[in-house]
């Protein structure tokens, strides 16, 4: 069935995942970018190591977020060690990542293209999810792509290798606690627009890989790609997320192509109980914008 690209929304657990996700990853990012303009001698005395790291967490913080970042190291020129870092909006801390660790081509940043080596934190701890503002509460948007990926005065980033060891998500945050880690690569550039990346979320609880995926887009080529295979065992993580009854085993896919005017999409998932049976869902979709 042909829909317009208007009638297609985002659901709401995507759009607070994306907000989750940008509060996150966004500070890391203007972090790094902001530490690596500091003048050298500010990174080479302990005193000018604590004078950058308040400069960048003041610089990244706000009235909803605060950011606070100690133990800022450089290390081998192309190096950069954090010992912690803390999210707290209103309410107090909410985050925590510690031991973060970034391999970086210093070159690259004079041309504003961000290239890792190696972007590692040995640890995530989400203790609650973060109070949004009431000013801050927007409707769902249209399917449509963004203007640019990368946040000014980032032109590109290149990750070779994305490992988060361990994200502990404390029981206010689903109702469960879990242990999670992260690995994956992403490559993103505002012109012309395009990211493409790998991503596999594994559960620590469970000792096995819960979700893989892989994107390619690239809006000017007419490109939007994306494959998400997700295979869970029951009482898992996204039984809880999208709210399962019964909270059964949960396997799904999900691939995507073709331009955002007409864009296709192949679904099939196992997970939902009635009767106590599992009902197999597969379908197409085919978006078109007039």
């Amino acid at each position: 069935k042909a829909v317009s690209q208007q009638d297609i929304v985002e659901s709401p657990f995507m759009i607070a995942a994306k907000k989750w996700i940008w509060r996150i990853t966004l500070p890391l990012v203007v972090a790094l970018a902001l530490a690596l303009g500091a003048v050298s001698f500010l990174l080479l005395t302990s005193a000018g190591r604590d004078f950058t790291g308040n400069y960048i967490a003041n610089s990244v913080s706000n009235d909803a977020q605060q950011v606070e970042i100690t133990g800022l190291k450089q290390v081998l020129g192309d190096q950069l060690r954090i010992d912690q870092v803390r999210l707290s909006d209103v309410d107090g801390v909410w985050a925590e990542l510690n031991n973060v660790q970034l391999d970086y081509q210093l070159g690259q940043l004079f041309s504003r293209r961000l290239m890792l080596d190696r972007l590692a934190v040995s640890k995530v701890q989400i203790h609650r999810l973060p109070v949004t503002p009431e000013n801050q509460v927007a409707p769902p948007a249209a399917l449509a792509c963004p203007e640019q990926f990368l946040p000014d005065p980032l032109r590109a980033a290149d990750i070779d290798q994305i490992s988060i060891d361990e994200i502990v998500l404390d029981e206010p945050v689903l109702g469960t606690a879990r242990r999670l880690a992260i690995s994956g690569n992403l490559d993103a550039q505002n012109v012309p627009l395009n990211t493409h990346g790998e991503l596999q979320l594994i559960s620590l609880d469970r000792n096995s890989p819960i979700m893989n995926a892989d994107w390619t887009i690239a809006p000017n080529e007419d490109g939007f790609g994306l494959r998400l295979a997700i295979d869970e065992p029951g009482e898992g993580l996204f039984a809880d997320l999208i709210t399962i009854p019964g909270r059964p085993a949960f396997e799904a896919t999900i691939a995507t192509s073709g331009p955002l005017s007409n864009h296709k999409a192949d679904l099939s998932a196992i997970g939902a109980v009635y009767a106590g049976h599992a009902v197999a869902i597969c379908g197409r979709a085919i978006a078109t914008q007039y």
